[in-house]
């Protein structure tokens, strides 16, 4: 016992009774599940800063009509990003017009100078000190005869700050 690494253990908490084994034994015990679990603390979790900001993050984009987007110029052939607890229309983009409601104000966006083509329109937009990127997953949930709807995450882009959201992506004519 005494070329033991925990020598000094079973020395420190040696029972009157001589027992000094049993004593050393559950020690040993205690000491090593915090050993090996106090790492564990420390590691990294795998977290997804998009779906983090989700679910922190406001829906900064209200819902709109079919008629307000139509004001804007932005229905015809193109996508309508439906997303919150609603699932209602809040962005409407046709060709080279796209349109979002912020603060019961309707913002008319363009297409960013990084912009690539989505079903007929674009999928970066930018206007009123916001910059939006639609990421379409393709994965498809409904189809109808002049329509395909799929799974699309929209990064509002806002002062330097990201925050992300997921919901349907309706593209037709």
């Amino acid at each position: 016992m005494a070329n033991s690494p925990y020598a000094w253990l079973a020395a420190a908490s040696k029972p009157r009774d001589g027992n000094s084994r049993t004593v050393m034994t559950v020690h040993a015990q205690a000491i090593w599940s915090v050993a090996l679990t106090m790492p564990l603390a420390f590691l990294p979790v795998a977290v997804d800063a998009r779906q983090t900001a989700s679910i922190t993050t406001v829906l900064p984009l209200q819902s709109m009509s079919y008629t307000d987007a139509k004001r804007a110029g932005a229905v015809g052939t193109g996508c309508t990003w439906r997303g919150g607890p609603d699932r209602k229309a809040r962005l409407s983009m046709a060709d080279d017009r796209a349109v979002v409601r912020r603060n019961g104000v309707f913002v008319a966006l363009r297409p960013s100078a990084k912009s690539k083509a989505l079903f007929f329109t674009h999928d970066r937009w930018t206007g009123g000190g916001i910059t939006i990127l639609v990421h379409d997953t393709g994965k498809v949930v409904r189809r109808g005869h002049e329509f395909t709807e799929t799974i699309a995450r929209v990064d509002v882009i806002e002062r330097g700050r990201t925050a992300s959201f997921v919901g349907r992506l309706n593209c037709g004519s």
